[in-house]
């Protein structure tokens, strides 16, 4: 949600991006997500995927959906502000991924919450 063309510091740069996440493994025993949403480098965990974004958390109730992700990006995150080793257009990409060892399928569910401010005729 980050445009490189805004202000530093900018209401959408400073706050992230708030979405209810829900894992669905295509097995008899599915279950919820882990909501305390792990970070780390092993299965089953959330591992940065091109360059770990400013804020990634649960983020309590917004809008009456509990345990949600609070993902954000942050100004000091743009790439005129990372360390060279990560300063190319590949790492504008910021997030997390999970590996998971199971033995079928899963699909992650989620709903993406986009405040009104953000709108533009641009």
């Amino acid at each position: 949600m980050y445009r490189h063309s805004e202000a530093p510091g900018s209401w959408r740069q400073r706050y992230g991006v708030a979405g209810g996440l829900l894992l669905w493994a295509g097995t008899a025993a599915a279950g919820l997500l882990d909501t305390s949403y792990p970070i780390g480098a092993v299965p089953g965990t959330w591992q940065v995927d091109r360059y770990a974004p400013a804020t990634f958390a649960n983020g309590g109730t917004v809008a009456g959906r509990a345990d949600v992700l609070n993902l954000g990006v942050d100004a000091a995150d743009s790439q005129a502000n990372r360390p060279g080793a990560y300063s190319s257009t590949f790492y504008n990409t910021q997030g997390r991924g999970m590996v998971l060892n199971l033995p079928n399928f899963s699909v992650v569910y989620g709903s993406l919450y986009v405040p009104a401010a953000w709108a533009s005729s641009a």
